[in-house]
């Protein structure tokens, strides 16, 4: 393993036997080395892969400004993630780090933290945000610095980020501002009716449009309804069914897609549901 550039006396990128570039950390490992140099691998502590975006030389600088013991911290966080019922990938953890490190220098500066997609994300992310709000202990106990609970909330993204499979961070994002549209275009039509709905149905609600974008990222369907029935829940039900053909028309300019008389029907009875006071359904 050979140096191939040193950023300071912890971090190297090198080459390895087979001329692969990868980032190593370690106390001390490159103090007074030169690039040609031969690296000791016993003191390499960590080993990080090049990213699917950026360079090998952009991972070392970035690790570089990242105190090792957030590294550990990460570390530490990502592998608790199963108790939670949760699978992270260990690669997002320079991300989590370098988040972590950014945190807590806002935190010393006193600058406070404005997420406008808080209420969103802890509904569609519960177990994640569970995990955040454990991490905040995690950082406290190891810097000795409480970060806000607010802070839970970008952690969250981060996990979600990391899940095999899972969607990544953009489009988590995306979901909950689209949520957040969609709530605000339901309390203009219904007004006072939204503001006293039950405190659990957005949760439920959420939870729909949350299936309803990944049904249609990824390309299936709803079940269709039978077309009596249907019919008959716009007569009896006509604003929620306006109200849904609203978040439709939205959905169809927003993301392009085209949301079937099914799946109106599907929204309108959600949000009947959610506007009714006091009801029990599920």
């Amino acid at each position: 393993m050979r140096i191939v550039k040193v950023f300071n006396n912890n971090v190297a990128l090198v080459k390895d036997d087979k001329g692969h570039e990868l980032v190593v950390q370690g106390r001390g490992l490159a103090f007074h080395a030169r690039p040609g140099d031969y690296l000791d691998q016993a003191l390499v502590e960590r080993r990080f892969l090049p990213e699917a975006t950026g360079t090998p030389e952009q991972l070392a600088e970035r690790i570089a400004d990242i105190p090792p013991e957030l590294i550990a911290v990460a570390e530490k966080i990502l592998a608790l993630g199963s108790d939670f019922g949760l699978e992270l990938d260990r690669r997002a953890t320079v991300a989590l780090a370098d988040h972590i490190s950014i945190a807590l220098r806002r935190a010393v500066a006193g600058q406070s933290l404005d997420n406008p997609l808080e209420w969103e994300v802890r509904i569609l992310y519960g177990r994640e945000v569970n995990l955040g709000l454990h991490a905040l202990d995690v950082i406290h106990k190891h810097s000795g610095i409480r970060l806000p609970q607010a802070e839970a909330v970008p952690l969250a993204l981060h996990f979600v980020n990391a899940q095999a499979g899972a969607q990544v961070l953009s489009q988590a994002v995306r979901t909950a501002r689209l949520i957040r549209d969609i709530l605000a275009i339901i309390a203009n039509e219904y007004g006072a009716a939204f503001a006293e709905r039950p405190p659990y149905s957005e949760a439920r609600f959420a939870t729909h449009l949350r299936y309803l974008f990944l049904s249609h990222l990824s390309g299936s369907k709803h079940a269709p309804l039978i077309a009596e029935l249907a019919k008959s829940y716009r007569q009896e039900e006509p604003r929620a069914f306006t109200c849904a053909t609203h978040v439709a028309t939205y959905l169809t300019e927003k993301m392009g897609w085209q949301i079937g008389d099914d799946e109106t029907v599907y929204l309108a009875l959600h949000i009947q549901r959610m506007t009714t006071t006091g009801t029990g359904v599920a």
